[in-house]
């Protein structure tokens, strides 16, 4: 648990291991997390913040990470590709194939490793002070390092960041809060994925402002998941143009008895979250699904909602130096 907390890579990134997890066909890594995912439905790229040496931001030697390792070297060996995430790309991530069928689906990489879109062309500018200059209280930790990306289609646009976080220690350390500056890199969105699964430490007003979503996907396994701050934020309705629907996948009975003022709004508590974009992508829709058991039986549908037209020309909201 003290590596899980601190500033090296989280087992709920990649996939956590035990005695009883088992091994892939030949041993050399075990179905956990991304390689398992991999198993099912095969990943063609693999496109990974980390790669190649996963050193930042700091080395770790924990057995979830070296499997992870494992398994990326074993991709490798099979001349399957690897890549590492790059900052302010346009469609590094694509549709494949018949892109060119679809030329108004994208894929902006908006931040990972401290580095942040600027809004022109694929330039980025750092987040973080030199590492070397900083004590080890104030380094960096793995979630601050989280990708972040904005998925574009026609006028529908869908943000989502990881664990990005917004925390600054009360404002002693404002470079912490990539998660601002990944938003505000965004702009406005129909559908955000809450970063951190909707903690007290993330999802912060800045970063509401900024995305004011019609739709909050909240992916919660933990009694933390969403904070009772976080939910506040996202009903009260004084951030957003327009009041959001929150989403939640899983949400455990002590928050739900905790804050039933907030959680009794919720517009889902279980289940999985698909969002269904139409073909020109001028509308959407939320459907609900049970994640009990594999049937997948649909529980609810939510929208249409309609997408909003904005510029294609319009630069991305810059930071509040001041703030």
């Amino acid at each position: 648990m003290a590596e899980f907390q601190g500033v090296r890579s989280h087992p709920d990134h990649v996939g956590d291991v035990g005695a009883d997890t088992p091994l892939t066909p030949g041993g050399a890594y075990r179905l956990t997390g991304v390689s398992d995912v991999d198993r099912l439905v095969p990943i063609t790229r693999l496109v990974d913040r980390g790669f190649p040496d996963y050193a930042a931001p700091s080395r770790s030697e924990a057995a979830f990470q070296l499997n992870y390792e494992a398994f990326v070297r074993s991709r490798i060996a099979a001349g399957r590709q690897v890549e590492r995430f790059r900052p302010g790309a346009l469609n590094q991530l694509r549709r494949a194939p018949d892109a060119g069928t679809y030329p108004a689906f994208q894929i902006r990489n908006l931040a990972g490793n401290g580095e942040v879109w600027t809004g022109e062309g694929e330039a980025t500018r750092s987040l973080f002070p030199p590492l070397k200059d900083l004590p080890p209280a104030d380094m960096p930790e793995e979630n601050l390092w989280s990708a972040a990306l904005r998925l574009s289609y026609g006028d529908f646009d869908y943000f989502a960041a990881g664990d990005l976080t917004s925390t600054t220690f009360e404002g002693a350390l404002p470079w912490r809060d990539v998660e601002r500056a990944a938003a505000q890199a965004a702009g406005l969105v129909e559908v955000a994925v809450s970063p951190h699964h909707g903690m007290f430490d993330a999802t912060g007003a800045a970063a509401v402002r900024a995305l004011q979503p019609r739709v909050w996907i909240i992916s919660s396994w933990h009694a933390l998941h969403p904070g009772p701050s976080t939910l506040n934020r996202l009903l009260n309705g004084r951030l957003h143009r327009i009041e959001p629907r929150v989403f939640v996948t899983g949400l455990d009975p002590s928050t739900e008895a905790a804050s039933p003022w907030l959680t009794n709004r919720l517009a889902s508590r279980q289940g999985h979250v698909i969002v269904r974009v139409a073909p020109d992508g001028g509308h959407f829709q939320i459907v609900v699904t049970d994640n009990a058991d594999e049937a997948d039986r649909v529980m609810a549908v939510f929208g249409p909602y309609p997408s909003l037209a904005r510029p294609s020309a319009t630069p991305p909201a810059r930071p509040d130096p001041a703030a």
